[in-house]
């Protein structure tokens, strides 16, 4: 493994760091592993909040899967299966994440990265962002989770146009295409995904995570209500979040969420 994942827990607000700067913040079998740890522990984890996913340095969110070490990790038969498999664990951790992830993307977003940033909640880059799914230029196909979260973002058309061509998005198409949700100056994006996040944080935990929870289940196809959504809709009215935003509704004043400010701690 040559490059690492790092997180750090802030007032709520975890930042994850793919760091791989040498190729770009390529990511080896290693990472995607890191990744799905990463984000395991920080859903146990009750301080956070609100998840912030980004490349170091200022060059790439992620160039891709490290191509160069595909010849032994993803050589065919069991290690392609092993590689895949760790790739689909890696996403679908930050898909079922309980709390917001954010994709912070400058510059490269492409493969493998586009699919860590697809599989994050929302999408915020800047005016370098060059994105897209090259699998065709290397004989790969692209997997089926990854393709449904892609015609999510963008729709069959865009997605069929996006896999069969290879062609990377400038910024404003993806904006166009809904593949990302907001896009700034360079200079100006670390702190426009810290105002969001920072929003996210300060709200009610209960509220967030349930949102997600019946997202996860829209996800799924579900459509109509479950034991389950019941349970997570109902049970909030029993909980602290709920008893302080009545509170403050009537008091007009702004809501005081329960929320833990510890120093920051890096993992």
């Amino acid at each position: 493994m040559t490059g690492t994942v790092r997180s750090v827990v802030d007032r709520g607000i975890a930042t994850i760091e793919i760091d791989n700067r040498p190729v770009r913040n390529a990511l080896d079998l290693g990472m995607y592993r890191l990744i799905a740890r990463t984000i395991d522990g920080l859903s146990g984890d009750g301080r956070v909040r609100v998840v912030v996913v980004r490349g170091a340095g200022e060059e790439a969110f992620s160039a891709g899967g490290d191509i160069s070490e595909f010849r032994e990790t993803r050589a065919p038969g069991a290690p392609a299966i092993s590689y895949n498999a760790a790739v689909a664990t890696a996403e679908r951790a930050l898909e079922s994440c309980p709390v917001p992830v954010i994709a912070q993307i400058h510059g490269a977003c492409v493969g493998g990265g586009c699919g860590i940033a697809l599989a994050c909640d929302l999408r915020i880059a800047d005016t370098r962002l060059r994105i897209g799914v090259t699998a065709a230029r290397i004989g790969l196909v692209y997997g089926l989770e990854s393709t449904r979260r892609l015609v999510d973002a963008v729709g069959r058309v865009r997605a069929t146009r996006m896999l069969v061509t290879a062609r990377l998005l400038t910024a404003d198409e993806a904006l166009s295409a809904g593949l990302v949700d907001e896009i700034h100056a360079p200079a100006a994006l670390e702190g426009a995904v810290r105002t969001i996040a920072a929003e996210i944080a300060s709200l009610s935990s209960t509220s967030i995570r349930g949102a997600k929870s019946m997202l996860r289940e829209l996800a799924k196809g579900v459509r109509e209500e479950t034991p389950e959504t019941v349970e997570v809709r109902n049970a909030s009215f029993s909980g602290d979040d709920y008893v302080e935003g009545v509170q403050a509704f009537l008091a007009r004043r702004a809501p005081r969420f329960c929320v833990e400010r510890p120093e920051g701690e890096t993992r």
